[in-house]
């Protein structure tokens, strides 16, 4: 959420600022991810949601040359139906943009599900050495906080909210979602920086 308020500066996507440059980016109307091991390309019909997007999943987008695309999604903001599809599976979307996201992401949860070979957990995840911890929990108990105090205090920052783990091998794979967050003095910007 973005703050006018003096002296505070925010870390995530309202922060990016606009040019040239993004708006060419964003005016093509798709993206191309990477997302563990499957291609996706994601078009939508608003840019700023294309620079959000862009934004929030910046690790896991495709590098050329892209490969074949395993999933097509379209995203429609615009007009009396918005609606976002996945390959030929078609579902309405909220009106209300809160519920449009919480929406989005549960389409994004589904396709990591459906990875052969990966299992889903709704979980923060750091790392000491080669082991790692899942800090499970509904939204809103703090998970992200704890995962930061412990990248803090010296563990591996692996993800916030997503653990996808290899049935097979029982290893977890970072997701490095990025985070939205309002840093209101120097010495919480200066934490957050030392965190990789």
């Amino acid at each position: 959420r973005a703050s006018k308020s003096p002296g505070r500066r925010i870390f995530g996507a309202n922060s990016l600022p606009h040019s040239k440059a993004s708006a060419r980016k964003d005016s093509s109307g798709s993206l191309r991810f990477r997302l563990l091991s499957r291609n996706l390309l994601l078009r939508a019909d608003s840019p700023e949601v294309l620079r959000v997007l862009r934004f929030q999943f910046r690790h896991f987008m495709a590098c050329r040359p892209y490969g074949p695309v395993d999933h097509r999604m379209h995203l429609r903001l615009k007009g009396p139906k918005p609606f976002f599809s996945v390959d030929r599976h078609r579902r309405p979307i909220p009106v209300n943009p809160v519920e449009a996201w919480q929406g989005l992401a549960l389409v994004l949860e589904s396709l990591i599900d459906s990875i052969p070979g990966q299992l889903l957990f709704h979980a923060g995840v750091v790392s000491s050495g080669s082991r790692g911890m899942l800090i499970c929990g509904p939204p809103g108990f703090g998970k992200t906080s704890l995962v930061l105090s412990l990248a803090r205090h010296g563990f591996g920052f692996l993800s916030d909210d997503y653990a996808p783990i290899a049935i097979d091998t029982g290893l977890v794979s970072p997701f490095p979602r990025s985070l939205g967050l309002v840093a209101s003095s120097r010495r919480i910007r200066s934490e957050l920086s030392s965190i990789r």
